[in-house]
Order: C-alpha cells, then sequence, then structure tokens
C-alpha cells in the first residue's frame, strides 16, 4: 500500500492509520481492528484501523510519528502483514523522552502526559517506537517505548499495565567516555589514571644493547684477524656473502660468512 498524509484531523496519533472504506471491505479490515505492519526496510508496528472516506484506495493514511517509527517517506510502500485477531494487555511499559522534555522532571512527565495519553484509549505499543502527546497551549513532548512486557508489542490497558517513565540517556556522551578509555589504555594509563611502569623493559633494551655491542666488537676482531689469512679464498668462494656495520667509532667493518 502507498503511504500517504493522514487527512482525517491534524493531531498526530502515532496510534492508528486511516484506510478508504473500499479497500477495507476489499481486505475484510474492519474499523478498530489492529494491523501488523512491515516497511520495506523490515520495520514494524501494530496500529488500529480507521476508516477515511478521503484516502485514495490501494494507500494508506499515516501522520509522521507513524511514518518515523516504521522508517517510510510519503509516495513509498508498507505491506499490511495480517490483522491481529488477539493482543495482550501489557503488564508494563518504559517509556522516556525523546527530545526536549521542555525541562520537566520523568514524574511530571508521567502524571501529566503519559498517563492521560493512555487513559481509556487502549492503545497497541511496540518497543522502539515513539508517540507525541499535546496538551492545550503546550508544545508536543515526543516519547520513546523503551521496553514493553510481553516484548513482542501489547496493548496499554488502564488497569493491567504499569506504566514508568525514566531519564532520556545521554548516548553520544557515554560514547566518548567509553573513547577517552580507550585512549587511555592505548597510552599504557591505568583506568586511575597511574602510568604503567615500564623501567623492566628499558632495563632489558640496555641490557641487549650492551650484549650486542660486546659482541658487535668481539665479532669485528676476529674478522679482522681471519680477513688477512682468507683474503684471496674469499673472493674466489661464490658461496660467501657479505655485509657492512657501523661500529660505535663510525668506521665500517667487513664481516664475511662463508656458507
Amino acid at each position: 500500500m502507498i503511504v500517504k498524509q493522514k487527512t482525517r484531523n491534524s493531531r498526530p496519533d502515532s496510534s492508528a492509520v486511516y484506510i478508504s472504506p473500499a479497500t477495507m471491505k476489499r481486505m475484510s479490515i474492519k474499523v478498530g481492528d489492529l494491523i501488523l505492519i512491515m516497511s520495506e526496510k523490515e520495520r514494524e508496528t501494530i496500529c488500529v484501523v480507521l476508516e477515511d472516506e478521503s484516502c485514495e484506495d490501494d494507500s494508506i493514511g499515516m501522520d509522521m510519528i507513524v511514518r518515523g517509527n516504521l522508517d517510510v517517506g510519503l509516495s513509498e510502500t508498507v505491506t499490511i502483514l495480517n490483522i491481529i485477531g488477539d493482543v495482550s494487555n501489557g503488564k508494563s511499559i518504559v517509556v522516556k523522552p525523546d527530545g526536549d522534555s521542555l525541562g520537566y522532571p520523568p514524574d511530571i512527565l508521567l502524571e501529566d502526559y503519559v498517563k492521560p495519553y493512555f487513559l481509556g484509549q487502549f492503545r497497541p505499543v511496540t518497543e522502539g517506537d515513539s508517540f507525541v502527546v499535546s496538551k492545550e497551549n503546550q508544545p508536543h513532548i515526543k516519547f520513546k517505548v523503551v521496553s514493553t512486557d510481553p516484548r513482542q508489542g501489547c496493548i496499554v490497558h488502564d488497569d493491567e499495565t504499569k506504566i514508568s517513565c525514566v531519564n532520556p540517556i545521554d548516548s553520544d556522551e557515554e560514547s566518548d567516555s567509553d573513547d577517552e578509555n580507550d585512549d587511555d589504555d592505548d597510552d599504557g594509563n591505568n583506568s586511575d589514571g597511574s602510568t604503567t611502569s615500564t623501567d623492566d623493559s628499558s632495563s632489558d633494551d640496555d641490557s641487549s644493547s650492551s650484549s650486542s655491542s660486546s659482541s658487535s666488537s668481539s665479532s669485528s676482531s676476529s674478522s679482522s684477524s681471519s680477513s688477512s689469512s682468507s683474503d684471496s679464498e674469499s673472493d674466489d668462494d661464490s658461496t660467501s656473502s657479505s655485509f657492512s656495520s657501523e661500529s660505535k667509532s663510525g668506521d665500517k667493518c667487513e664481516f664475511h660468512i662463508t656458507v
């Protein structure tokens, strides 16, 4: 079905979609039925079906909140997977402000915005979806459904569903904090800010350097003594190889290794 902007009323309603009477009859859908809708990006949500005579056949009217939940734009297509005959009443749902909360604490948002939005409406909710609540002479506040019990979606029932509102989590700050910790670890710093000691490795390097220098000096002396007696042999021997190395004094010494 082709996504169209809803025309029935101007108030946002993330729990309803609108279909023409002819389309509803053809699909055996009745007003008030719950349907599972899936977008081409395989995002799903549950909505209540309402009738709209101004809606074109084979199209479905939805507001920008529902389109956002499905991640679709106008003129894109969605699929009605099935008519849901039985959706469980929710045991609990958790929501959080998804944007500007006007500075209200969660308990005020819960009592003044969230609970009145669900009261007596029996709205379907799906984990991860957003909804918008408006009050007279007040800006809209957007909320996101953090979790539902049961998880596959449920109906918010006045007497059975416990509703909770929590503070929004600033994921960007958490991510920045994680990155800083990673950088500290890479620099050899401990989580408490101290620096891991590297004296042992430095000592090992100095010892290795000293040993290498001594070995180089010994090899140079040995090479010098053998060089005079085997110059002709090394020139003729095709299997020998040579390389040079700088001594500490800057002199170049020739090493001859016979394979």
